[in-house]
Order: C-alpha cells, then sequence, then structure tokens
C-alpha cells in the first residue's frame, strides 16, 4: 500500500484525472488513495470477479483525453481475478496516458513484461510469490512516467521518487533500508534463479490448476471467469459461512485459507498457490476443505 501511495504521489498532482479499474478491494484502493491526494478518481466499475475488457478502458480515454493515467492490477488479489494487462497495454500506448499497475500478488506467479506490454509504473512486494516477509516494496518507472514525475506538485517526503533516484546512483536509499528484509530477499531470489522464472510461473499454473479442478470435484463453484496462478476463491453454499469454515480448518487439520473481503466476507473462501510451495500443500487443503 505505501508503494501505490508513493506512485500516486509522485506521478501526478492535485486535480489530476486517473481512471481506475476497481473490480475489488484493491482496485479501489486505488481510488481512495488517489482521492487522499486531491486527484480526480474516475472508477470504471467491472464487478468483483469479472475480467476486465481492455477496450472498455480505450472508450473511456478517448471520451476524457485529460486522463493522466490507469491505474489497475495485474492480478485482483480480492478475487484472485487475472486482467489483461498486455492487451492494456497495447491500448494505451497510442494515448498520452500512463499504465501504473500492481502486481504485488501476480509478480513472478503471472508473466509481466514491463517493457513489451508497455506497463509504465510496476509495482511489487517482498511478501507474495517472492517469498520474503512483509517489508520491502518495488516499482518500475518507465520514461514516460519519468515525465509526470517531473511534473508532479503532490507532498511527498519518504516516498520521493526523485531523491530514492539520485541515491540509487551512488548505490544509496536515501534511509535505513531494511536490512535483515534485503538479506532475506536475496536467497529468495536465488531460489527463483535456480528454478527458473519461467518454471516458477508455470509451477503456479499447475499448482492453479490442480486447486480448480479439485474444487469442482468436490461440487463447489470457482468465483469469476478470469482466475489467476495466485489464488482460488471458491463461492460457499449460502448455507456455509465462510469465516466459521475457516475457524474450522484451522482448529481441526491447522489449515489456513483466506476469507473474502468487502461485499465477499462470508461468501468465499480464498486457496493461495503462492510461492514456496507444491503439490503436497494443495492436497492438505483440498482434504481439509472436503
Amino acid at each position: 500500500t505505501g508503494a501505490m501511495e508513493a506512485a500516486v504521489a509522485n506521478l501526478f498532482s492535485p486535480g489530476d484525472e486517473v481512471l481506475v479499474v476497481r473490480g475489488g478491494k484493491f482496485g479501489e484502493r486505488w481510488a481512495e488513495i488517489a482521492q487522499a491526494f486531491g486527484m480526480k478518481a474516475v472508477p470504471l466499475d467491472i464487478g468483483w470477479g469479472r475480467a476486465l475488457d481492455p477496450a472498455r478502458v480505450g472508450n473511456k480515454i478517448q471520451k476524457k483525453p485529460q486522463i493522466k493515467a490507469v491505474l489497475t492490477q495485474l492480478v485482483e488479489t480480492s478475487t484472485g481475478t487475472l486482467y489483461d494487462i498486455e492487451a492494456l497495454g497495447k491500448i494505451l500506448s497510442e494515448t498520452g496516458a500512463v499504465l501504473v499497475v500492481d502486481a504485488i500478488s501476480g509478480l513472478c506467479a503471472q508473466p509481466l513484461y514491463t517493457d513489451r506490454w508497455g506497463v509504465d509504473v510496476a509495482i511489487a512486494s517482498s511478501q507474495k510469490a517472492l517469498m520474503t516477509p512483509p517489508g520491502l516494496s518495488f516499482i518500475t518507472i518507465s520514461e514516460k512516467a519519468w515525465k509526470l514525475v517531473e511534473n508532479s506538485s503532490s507532498p511527498k517526503y519518504y516516498w520521493d521518487f526523485k531523491k530514492a533516484r539520485d541515491d540509487l546512483a551512488k548505490l544509496q536509499t536515501p534511509y535505513t533500508p531494511a536490512i535483515s528484509l534485503v538479506v532475506a530477499l536475496r536467497d529468495s531470489l536465488r531460489l527463483i534463479e535456480k528454478e527458473g522464472l519461467e518454471k516458477v510461473a508455470k509451477r503456479h499454473s499447475r499448482l492453479a490448476q490442480a486447486t480448480r479442478k479439485a474444487v469442482l470435484a468436490i461440487n463447489l463453484k470457482i468465483l469469476g471467469d478470469s482466475p489467476s496462478n495466485v489464488l482460488t476463491s471458491v463461492v460457499l453454499p449460502s448455507k456455509i459461512n465462510g469465516e466459521k469454515l475457516r475457524e474450522l480448518m484451522q482448529a481441526r487439520f491447522g489449515v489456513q485459507v483466506a476469507g473474502g473481503q468487502g461485499s465477499l466476507s462470508g461468501k468465499i473462501i480464498r486457496i493461495a498457490h503462492l510461492g514456496w510451495m507444491d503439490a503436497s500443500d494443495i492436497i492438505v487443503v483440498i482434504s481439509a476443505l472436503e
């Protein structure tokens, strides 16, 4: 969230218009951050669990060419839905708007080619597929996006991109870094490098497909029409309370799954297949659920 706020504070100025894809809790968070900094968040509501139609974004930009950016997710973590960032980047490359992607849960679990796909700003964090405790975030910034940074008048201090860039040139950081987490991340990256980045994504895909087939086999439904490799959102029968189910799985089997957020609270559970996981983990979770 801090990195999301940093992107907003550094790219835009009060009064700027930004288009926000809202298909879950974290799309809503983009809008809340933009509004907190005095920007006008133009919503594109697509429904929780629904796939993004990039053409709708293009149509919005055509009607409102003053929009400075599109703020979206690679994977909307509250639903597990994957968005077509490649197609979206192609559309926006022909406009003046920059593409800002929250890839916090999706990085490494899903392909993301920032330059090839025209992603101007990509945000990631240490605690998901990078397999490191929370506390680190990472941001890539294109030349197109740097032009916005140079003209931003929003207040910032700790999150100042220009200050970070100047210190990076000296192999330093503006403030005291979380050295212990950096060392932990180094070891995680070594594991990813050893396995191979493409193989890591394929492993996530394999676990995701297995999870969804198992869920369907026990007569439960999958939320949405574009599920990702990150997690599987399981729609529960109306007579089952998701929070009570989670408590039961934890107490009886020692298995933890995430619950629904916002309007989906108590209605779904979210099974992760993210990070250092293999088939045995999925088998245990599905057995406990059944």
